[in-house]
């Protein structure tokens, strides 16, 4: 029941409060939650009463564990706000860092698809490369595949032929020239690359 002599009676209120007294307690819920709710509201820069109520009920909470610790009136609202306050503050430091942990899985998501694409890329370049080099002539098929896959020099290249080094340049600018219509310009550039 709702005692509005508290009003005028700040000893009676503390008194009671301290002895754990329903009617004190519900008189400075009604006297201050409005306050608190309005104040938690402003804050949180939100239009989420309902947050803003819920921190205020901790506050409540708080001070009914409490209801023995409070000597003045005043003891008793600084309690009140700085609870409110500090509840405030909590909420938005972890939503600061839930906010943080979420951009980090964000970014962290990101660059791993990115390199997963750019691997796909490269892979596919790979296997659009190595088909377009098994339809080469066999002489150019052959100094290519040495070139990459050996890699081997010029020199040795002829050598293991029985070729002039000329023949095998020649070799390789001819199977340059048919691959530069066969694949992709990545697919050029990574075989330029390997040779």
């Amino acid at each position: 029941m709702y005692n509005a002599t508290y009003h005028t009676n700040e000893d009676a209120l503390l008194a009671d409060l301290a002895r754990g007294e329903h009617t004190a307690f519900e008189y400075i819920y009604m006297e201050f939650q409005p306050a608190l709710v309005f104040f938690a509201g402003n804050l949180l820069k939100q239009d989420n009463m309902m947050l803003a109520e819920e921190l205020v009920q901790d506050s409540f909470l708080k001070l009914y564990q409490r209801h023995d610790n409070f000597k003045t009136s005043n003891a008793l609202k600084s309690f009140l706000y700085i609870s409110t306050r500090n509840a405030c503050y909590n909420h938005l430091e972890k939503q600061k860092v839930r906010n943080r942990h979420l951009q980090d899985y964000v970014y962290e998501c990101v660059d791993s698809e990115q390199s997963i694409i750019l691997e796909i890329m490269h892979t596919e370049t790979v296997r659009e490369l190595l088909q377009a080099i098994d339809t080469l002539p066999p002489q150019c098929k052959t100094v290519i595949n040495m070139l990459i896959h050996e890699d081997k020099s010029y020199a040795e290249i002829a050598e293991i032929l029985g070729v002039t080094v000329s023949t095998v340049k020649n070799q390789r600018a001819r199977a340059i020239s048919l691959l530069k219509h066969r694949i992709s310009g990545l697919g050029i550039a990574l075989l330029l690359l390997s040779i």
